[in-house]
């Protein structure tokens, strides 16, 4: 699989990558959908986390035409760590967290994705789960370079874009 990246919350698959080609099933997709940078450290009321910086997945979760609505929706953030340590996350479906899990230790990479709960995010996914759609957050949000000036691509490793690219393959291979 080809991937390129350019900061921590990076994966792209490339066109003419194995999922870029491979028939998927009905309905497979990928979307980014775009947020406002750094918004998630406002506050609306002083005690409670903005949202504005899901604006993007808000909209996309609440517009979506019904007959295409997806069964599932998998948000990768933050993985291009080099020191990469994917937690369980707690406002995840946790079938599907544990079909991801299963695979990832199949796959070897259990060191990496760690079958225990830690963070609780307001992420991508939440508005898809408000939605009443399954919905997954793929991150590792142990990376103390998260908005410094010290997020640079020497923090990367496409060794881990890969192992994340890689259980996402399986996975789409395995469920369709």
């Amino acid at each position: 699989m080809r991937i390129s990246f350019s900061r921590a919350d990076a994966l792209r698959v490339e066109p003419g990558a194995p999922l870029a080609q491979r028939q998927i099933g009905p309905g497979a997709a990928g979307a980014w959908p775009a947020g406002v940078p750094n918004a998630h450290c406002l506050r609306n009321d002083g005690t409670e986390p903005a949202t504005l910086f899901i604006a993007g997945s808000r909209f996309m979760a609440q517009n979506l035409p019904m007959p295409t609505k997806p069964e599932v929706v998998i948000v990768v953030d933050m993985i291009g760590d080099a020191d990469q340590q994917i937690y369980l996350e707690r406002n995840s479906d946790e079938k599907y967290q544990q079909q991801l899990w299963q695979i990832a230790a199949r796959l070897g990479f259990e060191t990496v994705f760690i079958p225990e709960p830690k963070w609780t995010m307001v992420d991508d996914h939440i508005p898809f789960k408000e939605a009443g759609i399954p919905a997954v957050d793929i991150i590792d949000f142990d990376y103390p370079y998260w908005h410094t000036t010290q997020d640079t691509t020497d923090k990367l490793s496409g060794d881990s874009l890969e192992r994340v690219g890689r259980v996402l393959e399986v996975w789409l291979e395995e469920t369709r």
